[in-house]
């Protein structure tokens, strides 16, 4: 178990540098990294490498229509789990100037509307943020997708521009919610308030419920 838990924290050194390299290599182009929600020490199974494709389907199926272009693309599975990484560049198709300071649309503010209604018991008490650039947009888009997919608990978008990681905080929006209980899953964490095998029953209930994934 030990040795186990070295090489997972091998890997997570690991998809940090690539990170951070995927930084250099693409200037000015906007970085994603995904990973999964998953608990326990075998991070790579068949489901989880479904779990994966589906997650990069749908991050894909979103960029369809923007004006955002993957110039990089890339998934490998380690001891931390299947995971990828992306280099999006922002390529506006009727000439305008590529900025990140682009003006949020009207779209793109009933969007933020469409993610707190999904977190709206978050929201009861804290003012949200229109998406005010481009990195803030991506952002929400990221944040739909984990927020409404029936299996977004379990995907883990990180979003980089410029050596800057973006957070939920920069829209107003609430950290993740705790698979069981609902709280803030940063808190349950670290109180250790749920087991590893409740954990995994819930995920193998999600997993189950969902026609995408096909369990042996």
């Amino acid at each position: 178990m030990i040795e186990k838990l070295e090489q997972i924290l091998t890997a997570r050194e690991q998809r940090a540098d690539r990170i951070r390299r995927a930084q250099l290599a693409y200037p000015g182009h906007y970085i994603i990294s995904l990973k999964l929600n998953i608990p326990g020490p075998d991070k790579v199974t068949t489901a989880s490498i479904a779990l994966l494709k589906i997650a990069m389907e749908l991050l894909e199926c979103s960029l369809l229509g923007t004006d955002l272009q993957i110039r990089y693309r890339k998934s490998t599975s380690s001891a931390a789990g299947p995971e990828a990484i992306y280099a999006l560049l922002y390529c506006p198709q009727d000439g305008r100037e590529t900025t990140d300071t682009t003006p949020a649309s009207a779209t793109a503010r009933s969007e933020v509307d469409f993610v707190n209604n999904a977190v709206a018991n978050s929201l009861a008490s804290k003012e949200h943020n229109y998406p005010s650039s481009l990195r803030q947009k991506i952002k929400l888009l990221l944040v739909k997708i984990e927020e409404t997919d029936p299996l977004g608990r379990l995907f883990d978008f990180d979003l980089w521009y410029e050596g800057k990681q973006i957070k939920r905080s920069e829209l107003g929006l609430p950290a993740r919610r705790c698979l069981i209980c609902s709280d803030f899953a940063i808190i349950c964490s670290k109180e250790q308030r749920h087991t590893l095998r409740e954990l995994q029953l819930k995920i193998d209930a999600l997993l189950r419920a969902d026609p995408r994934i096909k369990l042996e």
